[in-house]
């Protein structure tokens, strides 16, 4: 029996969770956080694993911004070609972290890189942070019900986002020791 191939590319600004997102699919430690803003990923960096009958691969590191800027795709053919091209774009954001003018540059880079269509096609908003989500639901927050009402309470450009990618949106706590929790959040980005 053959495996389906699933390939995840992680998009984000530092500091967002991308490596632990890669770590949690994975379920083992290959990316590295990288402590140090300034410091980027020099290349991509690419691991695969076998979940749920298919086989996944996740591609991190790829500063799909500077490609854009400089209008140099090399990195991003290379890492296309390398993982098999992608099953889903995923964009990382942080709960409680503001959408900022750089979170906008990396959905309009990979517009400009990738196609016009790409986040109606491919996208979906990984929220880390998905043990404070909870928390603060958990104290009574009116607000924070449940994932679809934090989404229909945004505004903006976030707001345009999730809608441009179908309100694709999975909550990720990546701190969580909870087998099932993990397998849980991951079933649901698969």
């Amino acid at each position: 029996m053959s495996l389906n191939t699933i390939d995840f590319l992680l998009l984000g600004r530092n500091g967002s969770g991308k490596s632990a997102t890669g770590n949690s699919i994975l379920r083992k430690k290959h990316f590295f956080r990288r402590s140090n803003s300034i410091q980027e990923m020099t290349r991509p960096t690419y691991e695969s694993c076998e979940r749920q009958d298919a086989r996944v691969t996740v591609v991190d590191g790829l500063n799909i911004r500077e490609a854009a800027e400089k209008a140099d795709y090399v990195d991003v053919t290379e890492a296309l070609e390398q993982s098999g091209g992608f099953s889903a774009l995923l964009i990382v954001l942080k709960f409680g972290d503001r959408f900022s003018e750089e979170d906008w540059k990396v959905v309009e880079s990979a517009k400009l890189v990738l196609g016009e269509e790409v986040w109606r096609r491919f996208g979906i908003v990984v929220l880390t942070g998905g043990d404070n989500f909870k928390r603060e639901a958990e104290e009574g927050d009116q607000q924070l019900r449940n994932m679809d009402d934090w989404v229909g309470q945004q505004k903006g450009k976030i707001r345009d986002m999730y809608e441009e990618c179908g309100r694709r949106i999975v909550l990720f706590d990546n701190t969580t020791r909870d087998i099932e929790e993990q397998q849980a959040q991951v079933n649901k980005l698969i």
